[in-house]
């Protein structure tokens, strides 16, 4: 048993096809953020440390991952896009101890497994709720978490939550729009050539004012997030962005898009092919998917939320006739207040995904 250190992306990636190669569910939501975080010269990779290594028993790779520090979380070592093979707990605790002393040698305090960089990226193993993963969610065999509960990790637990588009309490979006004040105005984004570097400033510098205290969150920088979403810009325009403003000032924000991957046959990933079903041939999924909600703490028990979620499905349900559901991304466990008000909205139990932490 030894670890090996993988030289290129392109070969690491095929290891990560290589796992997943009779999966009937597999959507490869990973290529291209594995080139976004890990290519040579992208904004990513620049802020921060790396290694890819796999572990190789009998000549044959059992597990592989990322391992990543950003310069903004110090204390923090990753091992990202982790992949392994049924019954292979001593190759993964062999890698989990290279890890840590690599860890050390960085001076990071602890050790997460489930994180992808960031939490704007992807963040927690599916634990419950097998089948085709949504657009942007992390997918992988259920008995990942089982090897690392094994390894003593702390778990970390995120929900999600769904719903009907018809049986959906509109009155209750309605109600909290008049609620607020007649100076919040609420409205898309600029996704055009000439305005899309101003928008992700605006999302950049709020995302890294309201999320100073969140599990995995660290603050971004512009490039970073510049580069993660014009990677999408060809399926999404500036209704997939609403901003709330009060005199000027960004409030709060909701990020949501159709899932896309209802548009990917299995085993291939999002691309040009998807753009041209979507926009060329109009081809639209039955479901969209709230991605990311925030909103200022002097704003959150005025109603902004439920009014940002009105807006998401005024813009959706006109843009996109044929959608029957709506779905969350995660949400952490921990946070109840988020919990609560999201199962309110969005009823259903959808999937369920863990993250695990180990102190160095």
């Amino acid at each position: 048993m030894e670890i090996i250190k993988i030289e290129t992306i392109k070969k690491y990636k095929r290891l990560v096809a290589s796992f997943y190669q009779d999966d009937p569910h597999f959507i490869n939501n990973k290529d291209g953020l594995i080139d976004l975080i890990c290519s040579n010269g992208s904004a990513f990779y620049k802020y921060s440390t790396q290694e890819m290594i796999c572990v190789s028993s009998n000549g044959e790779v059992s597990c592989i991952c990322i391992l990543m520090r950003h310069r903004n979380d110090p204390d923090s070592l990753m091992m990202a896009f982790f992949e392994c093979k049924k019954d292979s707990f001593q190759e993964v605790s062999f890698m989990v101890d290279y890890a840590v002393e690599y860890g050390k040698k960085l001076g990071c305090s602890k050790l997460i497994a489930g994180l992808d960089g960031h939490a704007n990226n992807s963040v927690g193993f599916l634990s419950s709720g097998e089948g085709t993963p949504s657009f942007g969610q992390s997918y992988n065999p259920i008995f990942y978490n089982d090897i690392f509960r094994k390894l003593g990790f702390s778990e970390v637990k995120l929900l999600s939550f769904m719903e009907d588009i018809p049986k959906l309490d509109l009155r209750l979006f309605s109600f909290s729009k008049r609620m607020l004040p007649a100076y919040v105005t609420i409205s898309s984004s600029d996704f055009s050539a000439s305005g899309f570097r101003e928008t992700m400033r605006l999302y950049t510098d709020f995302n890294n004012k309201i999320f100073v205290n969140h599990r995995y969150c660290f603050p971004r920088e512009y490039d970073e997030d510049y580069e993660l979403f014009a990677s999408l810009r060809l399926l999404l325009n500036g209704d997939n962005m609403i901003f709330a403003k009060a005199k000027g000032e960004v409030i709060g924000f909701l990020f949501w898009y159709p899932d896309f991957n209802e548009l990917v046959p299995a085993g291939a990933a999002a691309g040009i092919g998807t753009f041209i079903r979507h926009k060329i041939l109009k081809q639209t999924p039955k479901a969209v998917k709230a991605v990311q909600i925030g909103v200022a703490p002097e704003y959150e028990n005025s109603g902004l939320i439920l009014a940002l979620f009105n807006e998401f499905h005024r813009f959706a349900t006109k843009k996109h006739k044929n959608i029957t559901i709506c779905k969350s991304s995660w949400i952490l466990e921990e946070n109840q207040k988020s919990v609560k008000l999201s199962s309110k909205i969005l009823p259903q139990p959808y999937k369920e995904m863990s993250a695990y932490e180990k102190e160095i």
